[in-house]
Order: structure tokens, then sequence, then C-alpha cells
């Protein structure tokens, strides 16, 4: 596994988990609007 390749494996996690917690902040704000 090159340098290269590997820096492209953290971006593409660093971006998945970005939108992780986008979408866990995203459903909280649903639940507090539903409850």
């Amino acid at each position: 596994m090159g340098e290269r390749d590997q820096g492209l494996f953290v971006f593409a996690f660093w971006q998945n988990r970005k939108f992780s917690d986008g979408f866990i902040r995203f459903m909280q704000r649903l639940f507090n609007g539903v409850l």
C-alpha cells in the first residue's frame, strides 16, 4: 500500500465520518421535533 493510497483511504474515511456526524445530528433534530 503506497503513501498516496493511504492518504486517499484516510480522506475517504474522514469524509464518511463527517457525513455520519451530520446524519446523526439530523436524526437527533428530527426526533426532538417529533417528541
